[in-house]
């Protein structure tokens, strides 16, 4: 087994495109590959058409929380696997989770 990881703490350089196009062509070649999505923005996800429903995320996964089995998703590509991003609340910060309360809390607005 091997393991690649794509890491910069700079937005915008193309990490996601990079595994994605890495794990499709480790896939194309013949060998078992799995993406775990732990972008919060879940953009692997995305480019694989699955939809994420992790919740707890990789924590959750870590600590036992969830068996790996039961989250793994397959793709449209022989022998490529995704373990989608986390979708929840926590996984989007604690501004995000606040602005979806304040959504759900607001009044709709009538009349625009």
């Amino acid at each position: 087994m091997k393991i690649i990881g794509v890491y910069s703490i700079k937005g915008g350089v193309g990490k996601t495109a990079t595994t994605v196009n890495l794990a499709y062509l480790s896939a194309a070649s013949g060998h078992r590959t799995l993406v775990w999505d732990l972008d919060p923005q879940g953009a692997a996800t995305y480019y694989f058409r699955v939809k994420p429903h992790l919740k707890g995320g990789g924590k959750a996964l870590v600590t036992g929380g969830h068996h790996l089995d039961d989250l793994v998703k397959g793709t449209d590509f022989a022998h490529l696997d995704l373990l989608p991003a986390d979708s929840g609340p926590a996984a989007r910060g604690r501004q995000g989770a606040d602005q979806a309360t304040a959504a759900a809390a607001a009044p709709p607005v009538r009349g625009l």
